[in-house]
């Protein structure tokens, strides 16, 4: 069994090319043909639109309730309180707060199955005095993933952090593109040696000679999850293994429009499931969401005509139906399921995860055998690059 290849984030894999030039050899040549790729638009930018009337009093707490999960604050009694285990200074964050954040992790007073992360972020949102910066409650018991990642070159010029994404379970599959709200937390952590900025029990009690800031926030945040048999995920080493990143572009439509949605980011394959980031769009599909799985392999049948050629694989296309894990095991306990009443319909989306470069394909798809995704191994012999266009439907691969 090969081993998996770990890639320092910002090292693009070999072959790869961004949008707009493609390579030849060692070189990279404009491809002024390629066609233009629409980006998922941003979120709206609520913490830009704060103003004193009754509708943005609304959205603003709709935003800062929306890791609740449908619950009242009076059903989350507690969770917020307790002994304060870490607290962090502010740091770069990408979401909620779309500049800086700050978190307080609280053992709730429901004993093991208490406990929250509290996002502080943007500051004076609600106004100019000293408890007017936005705060968002995670309960412990809605954190479905919490991992630790390199940092990515597009969110800092600083190399001095990694990258930290918070699952809540309410936002897994195809909920964060459907949805509003919850969507995936995401911000920058210090890569250093502890010091006294860091606060409460755990935080206080670091070693200054031997723990770092990441230590600390994992020793934190696996107290908090322990109940729920979770964990931290850490990446961030280059002795890791078991997980793969490359390049990728999302593609989906929407319930509106059957016009596709093209958003460049980058993927990790995880054990848990495929994790995807980009600017705008984050995305965590858990193995168990994912069904109707297509390898595809594309052919450029165009500039074979061209060159009266045979057409040559140009990059690998992953397909999958993705439903709503959440939602879906909501709706059905609604339903009476459980006790043989009628079943919710299903929530369904079906995904692209397209431009992978060809010499990952091997890797991808044992990546996938290894941890029980079934999936179909497929061609588009007649495929469009330079218009990123199909010509044709999916065959099984030639062996």
């Amino acid at each position: 069994m090969p081993r998996y290849r770990v890639f320092k984030v910002g090292t693009e894999p070999p072959g790869w090319a961004p949008a707009g030039k493609k390579r030849v050899g060692s070189t990279l040549v404009a491809n002024p043909k390629r066609k233009k790729r629409s980006t998922r638009p941003a979120p709206e930018a609520i913490w830009d639109q704060r103003d004193d009337s009754i509708a943005s009093a609304e959205a603003g707490r709709e935003w800062t309730d929306q890791f609740y999960q449908g619950k009242s604050i009076m059903d989350l009694s507690g969770v917020g309180c307790g002994f304060y285990t870490m607290g962090s200074p502010w740091v770069p964050s990408q979401h909620p707060s779309p500049k800086e954040t700050r978190l307080e992790l609280m053992t709730g007073t429901d004993g093991d199955r208490g406990g929250s992360i509290k996002l502080y972020g943007p500051r004076h949102y609600w106004g100019s005095g000293e408890c007017s910066d936005a705060c968002f409650l995670v309960p412990a018991a809605h954190i479905e993933q919490v991992i630790v990642l390199p940092q990515h070159p597009t969110l800092t010029k600083n190399k001095q952090y990694h990258q930290v994404i918070i699952v809540p379970t309410a936002a897994t599959g195809i909920s964060t593109i459907k949805r509003k709200y919850p969507q995936i937390i995401s911000f920058s952590w210090p890569d250093k040696k502890v010091d006294k900025r860091l606060e409460g029990k755990i935080g206080e009690a670091a070693d200054p000679k031997e723990d770092t800031y990441l230590s600390v926030f994992k020793r934190a945040g696996n107290d908090q999850l322990a109940h729920y048999k979770k964990s931290v995920m850490d990446l961030t080493g280059e002795e890791q293994q078991g997980f793969l990143y490359c390049n990728a572009t999302l593609s989906h439509t929407t319930e509106t429009s059957d016009e596709k949605v093209l958003t460049p980011g980058h993927i990790y394959f995880l054990d848990t499931g495929l994790l995807f980031l980009s600017d705008s769009t984050r995305v965590y599909l858990p193995l168990m969401s994912m069904s109707k799985v297509l390898s595809v392999i594309m052919r450029d049948i165009a500039r074979a005509r061209s060159s009266n050629k045979e057409s040559e694989p140009v990059c690998l296309n992953i397909y999958m139906r993705v439903g709503e894990p959440f939602f879906e095991s909501k709706a059905s306990d609604e339903n009476g399921s459980s006790s043989g009443g009628p079943q919710a319909k299903p929530t369904t989306l079906l995904l692209g995860f397209t431009d992978i470069p060809l010499d990952r394909v091997e890797e991808v798809e044992q990546f996938m055998e290894k941890r029980g995704v079934k999936f179909r191994k497929c061609e588009q012999r007649f495929y469009d690059f330079d218009k990123n266009q199909p010509l044709g439907g999916f065959d099984d691969r030639r062996t």
